[in-house]
């Protein structure tokens, strides 16, 4: 009899063990009356979370406590519209079973549908060979510039004014004076001035053909003579040259990876929709959707 009663109470022990152990494995973190908030909880929300709030959450951990907050808010709300019958109302009804829809489509077409997509580095090798001139950059130069507008059909002394600014221009910076000074305080072209004239690097078939021939004739550190176009007179300071090149493979290789990966993403999804539509036999009624 005693040794019964001894099992009884080591297997009463026991039990009350496991559940003080479960109960630590899983500690409560919030509570507002029935409303329980665990550890576990916690766990499968981040698990869920987008990338940004986990790096947020691991930096700083003094965050969790404003996101469990949060939700325990949310689910008081909850639970008190539950309470006024809310829920049942035949709009909030939709709009929930909307929701639910638009996630479990979501879901789905993630984890089943999208799931088994994979651009391994051969097919982006084999794009970035079959597609090189894609990643050619051409030749390029930085330039800045002093612009004296005249406006094209200009003639007599209008012109000759302008081309006598633009003269008195090169003669400062022969002085010494500063290009993105006098730039600044003389140049006509808004945009550029504003930057010290600075039009930054720039191909050939960007800029005006007489423009574009003076600049790339120009090594760094050359400033040009007074070059005429429609927009008027110019002169050039050209800061750095860049040869013409081909993008490396590894330059390029994440960009195109992630290109592949979207094209190859819409064109699954685009097929699925079309056979599950198939399926379903879809039918839109343009007129009926159309007519007043």
């Amino acid at each position: 009899m005693r040794s019964k009663s001894a099992l009884l109470v080591f297997m009463c022990l026991c039990v009350w063990m496991s559940l003080s152990f479960a109960a630590d494995e899983d500690p409560v973190l919030a509570k507002a009356g029935e409303i329980l908030f665990r550890k576990s909880d916690l766990e499968r929300l981040i698990s869920y979370s987008p990338p940004t709030l986990k790096k947020m959450l691991e930096e700083n951990p003094q965050q969790k406590i404003a996101l469990i907050k949060r939700i325990m808010d949310q689910k008081i709300i909850a639970r008190a519209a539950r309470k006024a019958d809310f829920d049942k109302k035949p709009s909030i009804k939709d709009q929930l079973q909307y929701l639910v829809d638009d996630f479990l489509s979501s879901s789905y077409l993630m984890d089943v549908v999208l799931s088994r997509i994979a651009v391994s580095e051969e097919d982006v090798k084999q794009y970035y060979k079959a597609n090189e001139q894609k990643f050619f950059i051409p030749e390029q130069v930085k330039a800045r510039h002093i612009l004296i507008k005249v406006p094209f059909g200009t003639t007599g002394e209008a012109r000759k004014k302008g081309r006598e600014k633009a003269e008195a221009m090169i003669e400062w910076l022969k002085r010494g004076e500063s290009f993105e000074r006098l730039a600044e305080k003389n140049s006509e072209d808004p945009d550029s001035a504003k930057k010290g004239g600075d039009l930054g690097y720039f191909a050939r078939g960007r800029m005006p053909k007489p423009f574009e021939e003076a600049a790339f004739s120009l090594k760094p550190g050359q400033i040009s003579g007074i070059v005429e176009t429609d927009f008027g007179y110019h002169v050039i300071s050209v800061e750095d040259r860049r040869e013409a090149r081909t993008r490396l493979f590894e330059e390029v290789k994440d960009s195109i990876g992630k290109q592949l990966t979207d094209e190859l993403t819409k064109s699954k999804l685009e097929e699925f929709l079309k056979q599950a539509s198939q399926e379903a036999g879809l039918e839109i009624y343009s007129d009926k959707i159309l007519s007043k």
